[in-house]
């Protein structure tokens, strides 16, 4: 049975669709606190209206009076080529809101993906749009962040960053992460060109 080379090049998404999966974040809902995660500033995990299960986790400034930023991150091995996907929820509460436009004078809030070289540089990286006091209070926001790793990538950090130029108060709360890496579409394309060719010397 002869197969053309779109069915081979959809055949390889979905196989590397079905891996893709298990490459997600340890932990992703913050079920179990912050296993599996590393911090920096102030995080913590927390119970507050969650959007799933009965874990978050708590993000706010450090309040050095500077340019202060807390952090959640995971590092995972990456090839140059690959698609990243980076997508979660933030969530700002009553009484606890962030206020103003965000960058670059008030709180923000972002998801990013850090690509980074053996000398763990970082030499590429995708950002989300900021999540500031712009947006609506008691509602959780969906937030992604989609990158292509550059040439040299051996790794990449995938972040959550609460960004704090002054004194600005407020927190962040986020749930149900998620990390979805796809191949490159030129070694899709490469797949699907060896197997037109074969078809093709098969026809002959």
């Amino acid at each position: 049975m002869k197969m053309c080379a779109v069915s081979i090049v959809t055949a390889a998404m979905l196989a590397s669709g079905s891996a893709a999966l298990a490459q997600n974040f340890v932990n992703p809902g913050f079920e179990n606190g912050l296993s599996g995660w590393t911090g920096f500033g102030n995080q913590f995990a927390n119970t507050t209206t969650p959007r799933t299960g009965d874990g978050v986790a708590k993000m706010f400034g450090t309040f050095t009076g500077g340019f202060g930023v807390s952090g959640l991150f995971q590092t995972f091995p990456a090839a140059p080529g690959q698609m990243w996907t980076m997508s979660g929820f933030f969530r700002h509460n009553t009484g606890d809101a962030l206020f103003g436009n965000g960058p670059a004078n008030s709180n923000w809030v972002i998801s990013k993906l850090s690509f980074r070289n053996a000398a763990d540089q970082e030499i590429g990286f995708a950002e989300s749009a900021p999540f500031d006091g712009r947006n609506l209070v008691d509602v959780w926001t969906p937030t992604s962040a989609v990158g292509a790793a550059p040439a040299n990538t051996v790794a990449v950090q995938a972040f959550f960053l609460f960004i704090q130029p002054n004194f600005d108060g407020g927190s962040v709360l986020i749930d149900d992460a998620l990390l979805v890496p796809a191949p490159g579409v030129a070694s899709l394309l490469a797949v699907g060109g060896i197997a037109f060719g074969a078809r093709r010397r098969r026809a002959r």
